[in-house]
């Protein structure tokens, strides 16, 4: 059975709150990250934990996510701006 996987990232000028949810169910707590490469390398390797890609969901802020949205891109991630 296929899984479907969504990181929901709320973006903030310093950090972002991601959410795991795996078809439909959140999973444990949210996370906090910083919006710098030590936090993107952070969220990477939660990314990377699962076996396929997660969809990532963020909201379009503006300038706070256009450095999030980039590293995605450099990554050839599916992502949706909410």
């Amino acid at each position: 059975m296929k899984q479907n996987i969504i990181f929901g990232i709320d973006v903030s000028s310093k950090s972002s709150t991601v959410c795991v949810v795996i078809d439909r169910i959140k999973q444990g707590e949210t996370f906090k990250i910083t919006n710098d490469s030590f936090g993107y390398q952070d969220l990477l390797d939660r990314l990377n934990q699962y076996l396929i890609t997660p969809l990532v969901v963020f909201e379009a802020t503006g300038v706070y996510s256009l450095s999030l949205q980039a590293f995605f891109r450099r990554l050839s991630y599916q992502v949706f701006k909410a």
